[in-house]
This record gives C-alpha cells, sequence and structure tokens, in this order.
C-alpha cells in the first residue's frame, strides 16, 4: 500500500511541475524521466500497454492509473508532440475503463473524455460506455 501512496504522490508533484513548463521537450523528458524511475516505463511504453498489465504494476490503483492519464492528457493538451494520437487513445482507455469500474461519477473526467473524442485525434467517435 505505501508504493502505491509514494507513486501518487510523485504523480501529484510531476503534473504540479509540468504545469510551469512550456517546451514540448522539457515536458516529455521530466515525464519520462519520473515513469522509468518510478514503473521502468517511458511514455512510449506506457502507451502500448494494456490497462491489466498496468494494474498488475504494484504501485498502480485506480487513483493512480487517472493520475497517469491526467498526465498524458496534460502531454496532449498543452504540448506539440507528434505523439497526440497515441496519448489521446490511452488516455481514452483509461478515462473509459475507470468509468466504467468505478461507482463514482466524475464530470471532470467525463470532460476530459468528451475532449478527447472531439478532438479528432481517435479514428473513433462513440463513448465505449454510453
Amino acid at each position: 500500500m505505501k508504493q502505491v501512496e509514494m507513486f501518487g504522490f510523485v504523480l501529484g508533484k510531476l503534473l504540479e511541475k509540468l504545469f510551469g513548463m512550456k517546451d514540448t521537450n522539457e515536458i516529455l523528458e521530466a515525464t519520462n524521466q519520473t515513469f522509468a524511475k518510478e514503473l521502468n516505463l517511458n511514455i512510449n511504453d506506457l502507451c502500448s500497454m494494456n490497462i491489466d498489465l498496468l494494474l498488475n504494476n504494484e504501485k498502480i490503483n485506480n487513483a493512480n492509473l487517472e493520475g497517469i492519464a491526467d498526465v498524458l492528457y496534460y502531454i496532449l493538451k498543452y504540448s506539440d508532440t507528434k505523439e497526440k494520437t497515441l496519448l489521446a487513445t490511452k488516455c481514452l482507455d483509461i478515462y473509459e475503463y475507470l468509468t466504467i469500474s468505478e461507482n463514482t461519477y466524475s464530470f471532470q473526467r467525463d470532460q476530459k473524455i468528451d475532449y478527447l473524442i472531439k478532438s479528432n485525434l481517435i479514428k473513433f467517435n462513440k463513448r465505449i460506455y454510453a
């Protein structure tokens, strides 16, 4: 449990750090360093894994999974990365998984899902759980 809590804290600190950054390379580097140190993964590795594999990591629970999606969403929305489709797809996968698996509704998550669908970065425009 302690590792899960620590990773949640690290994700919060990473998001806080990213809010002050404008340079895409700086944002990607900070994120890759954090994910490499904490999970032994980079952004591309993380985006290519299915959610069940991510949840097998002892540091990841649903709250931290949402934190990961929030970091990827921030990168997608506020940087000029070439990997926007990859990031958008993984964010949507995670947010929809959480919407289905949790018993509480999240207005913020729902807004992010709508943004991702309307962004035209993903090849479809139908919500899984709708």
